[in-house]
């Protein structure tokens, strides 16, 4: 999966619930990870990339 900045990611919830997020930045300091931010508005979250790496193949 390639991530960058603009890319909209799709997250569901242990209860079926599903939230949109936009990457707004990419980092690879101190580990490499990602901003994330919620279309629907709210605060950044942030996340490694190896745990949204990992979710892609699951899904």
């Amino acid at each position: 999966m390639i991530i960058e900045p603009g890319k909209l990611l799709r997250f569901t919830d242990k209860n079926g619930l599903g939230m949109t997020y936009m990457v707004h930045a990419v980092r690879h300091f101190p580990i490499d990870f990602v901003e994330l931010e919620p279309c629907s508005g709210g605060p950044r979250k942030t996340m490694p990339i190896s745990i949204l790496e990992k979710l892609a193949q699951s899904g």
